[in-house]
């Protein structure tokens, strides 16, 4: 099992057998009689399974097994290790998996015998020959044994803060000098309880992608290593980018402080950098990745006697105290040049507030020269590589966060396609992927001259949707977004909320209920974003979120935001288009049954009247017209249900007499209209009249009848129409040639219904041949319109492939 004797030696203490495949049974039996607590045992020895060597040693009556734990080892979960227990007992119901880990069977057993290192020297010589740091402290919080891993790190961490044992049995990480290596960086420190009254630890080094602690604690663990180098007071700002339309605005975020400020002043979560301090940071981006530090003086300040940015901060950490303190900049290179961008700064000084006699620094002396920093500096240069690690992932797991979002989104979006499911689902995201206290979305239209608010979440009372807002009022962020098509973001909108509802009526405003929009309005907000929804760089909506603090919205939640509308274009397309398509829908219905029912009407009162020379014709076309008004209304239903129900396997002939059925009907109008129609070939007899085609001869007859009136409508007066049959293979072909050109408009609208080209003579929506062209189709057909030139004369021609039907009568 063991290639080595390195645990037998550690856990002498103990007095293990191991046993190993190569060991003979009275080798084993020898080492039975030094009379061990505990056995390791392989499941497999030798390629014999353990329980037949138990079996055989169990014969041997000079062994007491009531006096051994067995310890079984495997590859993996042994199924049979009730049968071990049930024929020895002593087998424990715990196992050690391969590979067996040095470590897990120390802090076991141990655990498991609770013996007293104390009591016995062995225990002592155990512990040094182990390869990782291993110390033990008492109850009293003393360290009593360190083995040489644990190098000058008797008080890393205080002993004391592991009291009492019981608490603290969980692992606990650290950052400093590492025990082993005295590097400094994070490590982890594990312990165990030996017997009541002492704790083992043993430390490990810990990358930091293992690390389970946050930016926080991780600058904590620095601020008080810099502490024990004399550095008692520390400070760490987020320096964060703010969107800007003339620059990018740093600002500093609440930093993390360690030992005391001065007394009643608050630090700021966030404070905008200006003057000296900016062009400090300023100049840190033409730096390289090395270490970088200034020490700034008391005087370098007063240069500057005007700089408020100095006089707010030096103020807060009592400046005047201090003669001098540390500042490192935390740098990262900008992928687009080869630049440092400043991403955080440590602060540090030797400022103490109480003096205590151990302390390494005595208070006195609060000047921070070159010679100690550069004691320090492989410190500094671990502690800007840690930083700079965990604030990359950090940022890495708020993109996997938000991508679960936009993942969720998605799909809620897909389960609700209801315009006011989509918009509040939109608006919900966005307030969790930036954190914002609330929000509202407001669409409009490009020539009306309201938002109308349809969703609102969180802060925004949910009485403020129905409500408008005027598109007039331009200082309104809604508002000015709209009109700018630009993002606006108001950082400190408690100074100016005042001045808008001075200065803005919210009668005027928000007309239908100006209450509800004050008390939005005052509502806490500390600082508001406005996005607009463009479709085709024309916006369609207003999304605006608001937070009770300054300076929330940050250029990298403005980007998520705007990550966020860019992802969701698709179905705010949809949208725009099921409204635009929708208002379509009723205009092409009432244009198009108006247009075939006055006809219907007309006649009808003609025949009313008893006009006998007209009662015939009047019929005929009234007669005409209700075919083609119930034809336009299936079709209509067609369209909408977007799909054609279809049967392969039936079959129809006789094209022939249902085009002749069709031309009687329109007799009178091409009268009328001195309209003639060629039919080729015109024996009746002939094959390209006598096929059987696939299908449903209803659907085939509305295709006819779609195409004969669409040539009729267009040809115009004194104009021939002809129409062809042909075969082609498995497919029957019908050309109908009218006279005119279809215009590029009406060629790349023919086939899409409620569309309108824009020129006078246009008469429809395309609702008949949208409806045609789908029959076609289902059926495995196709349908085509062209324009085509005949000895100089311009034609339309369709041609319509309809397939063949094998089947016979």
């Amino acid at each position: 099992m063991f290639s080595d004797s390195l645990l037998g030696d550690a856990l002498e203490l103990q007095k293990i057998s191991i046993l190993h495949p190569e060991i003979k049974v009275t080798d084993i039996v020898d080492a039975l009689k030094q009379k061990p607590t505990d056995i390791l045992l392989d499941v497999n020895l030798g390629g014999r399974k353990a329980i037949q060597w138990l079996q055989h040693l169990e014969q041997n009556k000079q062994i007491q097994w009531s006096a051994y734990r067995i310890w079984l080892i495997s590859g993996a979960i042994d199924i049979s290790i009730e049968q071990y227990r049930q024929l020895f007992p002593s087998v424990q119901s715990q196992w050690f998996a391969k590979p067996v880990e040095v470590q897990r069977i120390v802090n076991t057993l141990k655990k498991e015998n609770g013996s007293k290192p104390t009591e016995n020297l062995v225990f002592f010589d155990a512990m040094k020959a182990l390869p990782l740091p291993v110390r033990v402290i008492d109850k009293e919080g003393n360290v009593i044994f360190q083995n040489p891993h644990w190098q000058h790190a008797t008080n890393r961490p205080n002993p004391r803060t592991f009291l009492p044992f019981e608490k603290h049995l969980h692992p606990r990480e650290f950052w400093g000098i590492l025990p082993k290596s005295r590097q400094r960086g994070i490590y982890r420190v594990s312990s165990f309880l030996l017997g009541e009254n002492y704790l083992g630890q043993i430390a490990e080094t810990l990358e930091i992608k293992n690390y389970r602690g946050n930016l926080k604690s991780l600058v904590q663990h620095i601020f008080k290593t810099m502490a024990e180098s004399g550095y008692a007071r520390g400070r760490f700002y987020r320096i964060i980018k703010m969107p800007s339309h003339n620059r990018d605005l740093l600002c500093l975020d609440k930093g993390y402080t360690y030992g005391s400020l001065n007394k009643g002043v608050k630090l700021p979560k966030t404070h905008s950098l200006d003057g000296a301090l900016l062009s400090r940071l300023r100049k840190c981006q033409y730096l390289s990745n090395k270490l970088t530090y200034t020490i700034r003086k008391t005087c370098d300040d007063e240069k500057y006697p005007g700089d408020r940015g100095l006089k707010f901060w030096n103020q807060i950490i009592k400046a005047q105290n201090i003669d001098s303190w540390l500042e490192v900049p935390i740098l990262r290179k900008n992928n687009n040049k080869n630049e440092y961008q400043p991403v955080a700064l440590f602060v540090f000084d030797k400022f103490k507030s109480k003096i205590s006699q151990n302390s390494i620094a005595d208070g006195r002396d609060k000047t921070v020269t070159r010679k100690e920093v550069d004691k320090i500096a492989p410190t500094l240069r671990y502690m800007i590589r840690d930083v700079c690690k965990i604030l990359e992932l950090q940022e890495n797991k708020e993109k996997i966060i938000d991508y679960e979002t936009l993942v969720r989104l998605d799909k809620e979006l897909y389960l609700n396609p209801e315009k006011e499911k989509i918009e509040q689902a939109l608006l919900n995201a966005a307030v969790k992927l930036v954190e914002a206290d609330g929000g509202l979305l407001a669409p409009g239209e490009r020539n009306i001259v309201q938002l109308k608010v349809t969703a609102a979440y969180g802060s925004v009372q949910k009485k403020i949707i129905g409500s408008i807002f005027l598109k007039t009022e331009k200082h309104f962020p809604i508002v000015r977004c709209w009109k700018t098509k630009k993002n606006v973001i108001i950082n400190s909108f408690i100074r100016k909320s005042r001045a808008v509802i001075k200065n803005a009526d919210a009668e005027r405003i928000c007309p239908n209920d100006p209450l509800a929009f004050s008390s939005w309005l005052k509502n806490q907000v500390g600082s508001v974003a406005a996005l607009p929804i463009c479709i085709n760089k024309q916006p369609i909506a207003i999304l605006s979120l608001q937070h009770k603090d300054k300076n929330h919205f940050t250029q990298n939640r403005i980007e998520k935001l705007t990550g966020l509308l860019d992802r969701a274009s698709w179905f705010l397309h949809t949208i725009n288009v099921s409204d635009s398509t929708r208002e379509a829908w009723e205009y092409a219905f009432v244009h198009e049954v108006k247009n075939l029912l006055s006809p219907i009407l007309d006649n009808m009162d003609l025949i009313q009247e008893k006009i006998t020379e007209t009662d015939k014709d009047s019929f005929l076309i009234a007669q005409e017209h209700a075919l083609k008004l119930r034809t336009l209304s299936k079709n209509f239903m067609d369209v909408e249900a977007k799909k054609i129900s279809t049967n392969t396997l039936s079959y129809f002939s006789n094209t022939q007499k249902i085009i002749c059925e069709y031309l009687a009907i329109c007799q009178p109008g091409m009268d009328y209209l001195n309209q003639t129609i060629i039919l080729s070939p015109d024996n009746s007899q002939r094959a390209e009249w006598q096929q059987n085609l696939r299908g449903n001869e209803a659907f085939f007859q509305r295709v006819i009848y779609n195409l004969i009136d669409n040539a009729l409508k267009y040809g115009g007066e004194d104009s021939k129409i002809c129409l062809s049959a042909s075969l082609d293979n498995c497919y029957w072909i019908l050309k109908i040639q009218n006279p005119g050109q279809m215009t590029a408009e009406e060629n790349r609208l023919k086939f899409i219904a409620y569309q309108k080209p824009e020129i006078q003579r246009s008469d429809g929506a395309h609702v008949g041949l949208a409806a045609s062209v789908k029959i076609v189709e289902a059926y495995g057909g196709r349908l085509t319109l062209k324009n085509i030139q005949i000895k100089n004369k311009k034609f339309v021609e369709t041609t319509l492939s309809w397939p063949i039907s094998r089947r016979k009568r």
